[in-house]
């Protein structure tokens, strides 16, 4: 028994066997071997990795499976997809959808290797959709975890004050609120009905939605239009480490920390003559979904020109777009929440942009995060597999 399980003996977690969580991993065999001793600890219906590493990297990490499994008795299921090499990234958003469509739980939840999940949290998500047959997503906030120095880790809110339920009757009023909402509130990471994660992807791949863009935000809303949701804001929920980007004076990493930033925005869609394509595939594909949902007073075509609006200001709010100006400070502001924390303060003093605090009364849980991240973080630059 290790400090994990001495500290949750005694809490009941028997929700988790009904969920499933799906870890997609690329490149990055310390990541992955981190995030699946923590999460092995806690019995979930199952854990799916979705690799698309190099072959290289394979072999590390189906050691660290085959270890789990063997001394820890984990349920992990490995799957292998080939390495990412598209452009526009329809392998790694094919290769999300292909990992949930394995899921046998009721209830599944996409972890990426650089994060951790609160079990106490998932089990109020799970009790809440247990009991609330009109709802089909859950989640509560999500945090970053940033430091300027590796014994001075903090938890910062991803997004404070951003999230939000969107829980109309209506499925196009969820929509519109979702619509206007603030950039970072989504929900990609929310804890879902299995049968409604799966419907999203399939019914977008049969749209040929099939790019890393087009495809998170179709995901999103369509969600939105199939599921009412329910977002408990004092519950965290997932804690994201980016601790390399916020203290590293350099990157100097073999991949990417961040797999959105090695694929195009919307700049270069439009340029390339790809945008208006890729546009009236998703605002159909989001059109049928929404009058298949019952009787509508709008012709097809308003329905429709009514999607591209929402699509267009989301990805406008979002930034993802390529406005020169918007993009200097979408970048700049990006930036600025990784440096260390010394001139991330000066820069933002000069800038007057106020200082995003940390989150204060962290709850135990996240300090056993805190102390998972001090026993690893010499394996990081090397990408070394946590030892089992």
């Amino acid at each position: 028994m290790d400090f994990i399980d001495e500290f949750y003996a005694g809490r009941d977690l028997s929700l988790l066997k009904k969920l499933t969580v799906v870890i997609p991993t690329y490149n990055r065999n310390y990541y992955l071997s981190r995030c699946l001793w923590y999460h092995s600890h806690f019995p979930f219906g199952e854990i799916i990795v979705a690799d698309s590493s190099p072959e290289e990297k394979k072999v590390v990490n189906r050691e660290t499976v085959r270890k789990l499994v063997a001394e820890c008795g984990a349920n992990i299921r490995y799957l292998e997809y080939l390495p990412e090499t598209e452009k526009y990234g329809g392998d790694i958003y094919r290769k999300f959808g292909d990992a949930v469509q394995h899921v046998e739980t009721e209830y599944s939840q996409i972890c990426t290797d650089k994060e951790f999940l609160n079990p106490m949290t998932l089990c109020k998500c799970i009790a809440f959709l247990d009991e609330h047959d009109e709802y089909d997503m859950a989640a509560g906030s999500n945090y970053n975890i940033k430091s300027s120095r590796s014994e001075d880790i903090k938890f910062f809110d991803a997004f404070p004050g951003r999230s939000l339920s969107i829980d109309y009757p209506d499925p196009l009023a969820r929509l519109l609120a979702f619509s206007v909402s603030e950039p970072d509130s989504y929900n990609l990471s929310s804890l879902r009905r299995s049968l409604v994660h799966k419907h999203a992807y399939t019914t977008l791949f049969e749209s040929e939605i099939d790019d890393l863009r087009f495809g998170e935000l179709g995901l999103e809303t369509l969600s939105v239009i199939c599921s009412r949701s329910i977002y408990f804001p004092n519950e965290p929920h997932i804690c994201r480490d980016i601790l390399q980007l916020s203290s590293s004076p350099r990157i100097k990493h073999s991949t990417p920390e961040s797999s959105a930033s090695r694929y195009p925005w919307l700049n270069e869609y439009i340029q390339n003559g790809l945008y208006a394509d890729y546009m009236d595939r998703l605002a159909s594909c989001l059109t049928r979904e929404y009058l298949s949902s019952g009787p509508s007073t709008m012709t097809v075509q308003e329905v429709n020109d009514l999607m591209k609006i929402a699509i267009t200001n989301l990805q406008t709010i979002r930034g993802f777009f390529g406005n020169p100006q918007a993009d200097i400070l979408r970048w700049g502001m990006f930036i600025l929440s990784y440096l260390p924390a010394g001139m991330s303060t000066y820069v933002r003093k000069v800038l007057n942009r106020p200082a995003q605090p940390p989150v204060a009364d962290i709850p135990d849980e996240l300090q056993i995060i805190t102390q998972i991240l001090i026993k690893t973080l010499h394996l990081h630059d090397k990408d070394e597999p946590f030892r089992i």
